[in-house]
Formats: C-alpha cells, sequence, structure tokens
C-alpha cells in the first residue's frame, strides 16, 4: 500500500515536495520515483540529479525505477 502522485517534466515548485514528503511518511518513508517519460531515463545522470534532489528534500530512501517492462514496474 502506498500513495500514488503522479507529475510530469520541468522543475517542480517547493509545495509538489512538501506534499510528497508529507503524503510518503516524512523522513522515514519510502520514495521510489519512475522515470520512464524522460528522456535522460535510464542514465546515471539522470538518477544521481534525481536521488540528490529528492534527498535534499528530507528522504533517506529513495529509488529510481526506469522500465519499460510492465513485469519489472510491477514488483
Amino acid at each position: 500500500s502506498g500513495t500514488l502522485l503522479l507529475c510530469g517534466g520541468g522543475k517542480l515548485p517547493d509545495r509538489v515536495y512538501e506534499e510528497f514528503h508529507k503524503l510518503g511518511g516524512g523522513a522515514e518513508g519510502r520514495l521510489v520515483v519512475i522515470t520512464t517519460a524522460s528522456m535522460y531515463a535510464g542514465t546515471s545522470r539522470e538518477e544521481s540529479y534525481l536521488v540528490d534532489r529528492w534527498r535534499q528534500q528530507g528522504w533517506k530512501s529513495v529509488d529510481v525505477l526506469h522500465t519499460r517492462d510492465r513485469a519489472t514496474a510491477a514488483r
């Protein structure tokens, strides 16, 4: 169980980061960022940027998922 929040490309307003953090359980929550739509999806550049950006927002657990395979995404 969990919360699914969808937002698309570009810079996100601070309010969006705050809402993710609140709904995701705060610092002890677990965040999975799904990057399939990004033109940099699956690259180390994108993953390091995303992980760093979300950790700056107070998340301890940040994972990046990029796949175009349904079975992999369902895990």
